[in-house]
């Protein structure tokens, strides 16, 4: 049986998570791996740090991971018919070679068109993407967009969300009704684990335009799969996540998901990150109070 041909696809820069972990992909056996980074920062040699001929560099400035991959599959830089699979990761993720290719291969397993590894670390765009050890795989109609694996006939329907796409906000609300809202062909897969190392939104000032008006974009463009997302939402995942498989492992589960974070994160930056979210909020509340006291 030929081997599946995934494509990573990274835009990074220097310093970042993912440098940590590419080249031990490489040896995952059960696929042939190849990368595309799109390199960003500020070495001029960062290139010659790679010498697999399977991971290729691409100098390029600009700020958009989902952004880069339209244009380059527009360039023929990348070229859809020579993979199976995409996988489309943020530089900030932490992955092992084991999760990774536990990943790959349920994917391929369970014939799935969209799915993500379960997810601990800073926020993410739901809960629902929160590893959650009761499960082996939950089908969802939501991966988000920190590290999306798309089959090739699934991101051939869904690139068009990628183009003028800048920080990636709201897109992944569109990708289920743009699929039919396949019941068990997106997932999480929770046998798998990455983390996110960084707070989701610490780098979005680079863009042109807030993150709020680009996802009010995305609801102009697609405000009929949007609103498919969140009425397919609660009829079918609420439910799904209600069905306690476990009740000792869902006991425990949020226990040791934290403990992974404290150990991989540290509980300095975790406290740090919780002491911001509050003053945010609380200068939320006060500019709320005084609107409506003028």
């Amino acid at each position: 049986m030929a081997q599946v041909k995934i494509l990573v696809f990274i835009p990074v820069g220097d310093n970042c998570e993912a440098l940590s972990w590419i080249e031990s992909l490489i040896n995952i056996n059960s696929c042939e791996i190849e990368f595309l980074l799109v390199y960003y920062g500020k070495d001029e040699k960062f290139a010659n740090e790679f010498k697999n001929s399977r991971i290729k560099i691409i100098y390029d400035q600009s700020p958009s991971k989902f952004e880069k991959f339209h244009k380059y599959v527009s360039t023929g830089d990348i070229d859809l018919n020579k993979h199976d699979l995409f996988w489309i990761v943020d530089d900030d993720i932490r992955i092992t070679e084991e999760s990774a290719e536990d990943f790959f291969n349920s994917f391929n397993k369970n014939n799935l068109k969209i799915a993500q590894p379960g997810c601990l670390g800073f926020a993410m765009g739901k809960q629902i993407v929160r590893r959650d050890l009761r499960y082996k795989i939950r089908f969802t109609n939501y991966v988000d967009g920190i590290a999306p694996l798309f089959s090739k006939n699934a991101l051939e329907k869904c690139l068009q969300t990628f183009e003028g796409c800048q920080s990636g906000r709201g897109i992944d609300h569109v990708w289920a009704a743009l699929l039919g809202n396949p019941k068990d062909k997106i997932a999480i897969i929770d046998s798998s684990l990455m983390i996110h190392m960084n707070p989701s939104g610490s780098n979005y000032s680079r863009f042109e335009k807030t993150i709020d008006e680009q996802y009010r974009k995305i609801q102009d463009r697609y405000l009929s799969e949007v609103l498919q997302h969140y009425e397919w939402e609660q009829k079918i995942i609420h439910e799904k996540l209600l069905s306690h498989q476990n009740s000792l492992v869902g006991l425990f589960n949020p226990i040791v998901n934290r403990l992974i974070e404290i150990q991989t994160i540290g509980i300095l930056r975790l406290a740090k990150f919780k002491v911001l979210k509050l003053k945010n909020l609380l200068a939320r509340m006060k500019e709320s109070y005084v609107k409506k006291n003028r």
